[in-house]
């Protein structure tokens, strides 16, 4: 559907049936629009990705996104959501439903819990370093991992920066804003190596 019935959808649905539930504060169509549903999908209306056709899995969704934006944008593609907060699962799942989508998968858990398989990609719009999370990750070679960030974040991430190159590739730097102005990055870095702790569990499997 097209981004604005997409956003009037969605809350109506959190200001109907899942009223009180901590989704998002924002109750305005239109910022929603931007800051939530824009936000999420202009990094990869910009980029193209060889593995586009691959799996997509948004660690940390909160509620829901970028993952059921990027669900509707791109219908042909796959699309799992990672929460630790089960509520947010079972919530973001019927929202999921309710708005049609067809194409996503949601798990309660932990991203360090699970082995990201190659030619996938990771994406992340939490508050998480760009560091923490690719020290604690487990992947096989090249998967694509893409971090939403604010426009700080080379000023408060840069030095970290600096000590990730042994393991991973840095793709992209992308700096955009949205059509409020608002600056962004979008950041970007590939696997060189499989990069594994113990105990992870397939992805593949659990996504089908």
């Amino acid at each position: 559907m097209d981004e604005n019935t997409f956003c009037r959808k969605y809350l109506d649905l959190i200001q109907g049936p899942y009223k009180g539930i901590n989704l998002t504060r924002i109750t305005d169509v239109e910022e929603f629009r931007i800051k939530q549903y824009q936000d999420s999908v202009i990094p990869f209306r910009n980029f193209k990705f060889d593995s586009i056709g691959a799996k997509i899995f948004d660690i940390g969704f909160g509620g829901g996104f970028p993952v059921l934006p990027l669900a509707n944008e791109f219908p042909e593609v796959s699309f799992m959501g990672i929460e630790t907060r089960n509520k947010k699962v079972k919530v973001v799942g019927e929202i999921s439903e309710a708005l049609g989508l067809k194409n996503t998968k949601f798990i309660h858990g932990r991203f360090e819990e699970f082995l990201y398989p190659a030619g996938s990609i990771v994406v992340n719009k939490a508050v998480a370093t760009v560091k923490k999370v690719l020290d604690n990750i487990s992947v096989e070679k090249d998967v694509t991992i893409c971090f939403y960030k604010g426009p700080n974040f080379f000023t408060l991430e840069g030095k970290e920066l600096e000590t990730i190159e042994d393991n991973w590739s840095i793709m992209g730097k992308e700096e955009y804003s949205l059509s409020n102005g608002d600056p962004r990055v979008f950041f970007i870095v590939k696997s060189k190596n499989v990069l594994r702790r113990t105990n992870q569990k397939n992805l593949t499997k659990l996504i089908g």
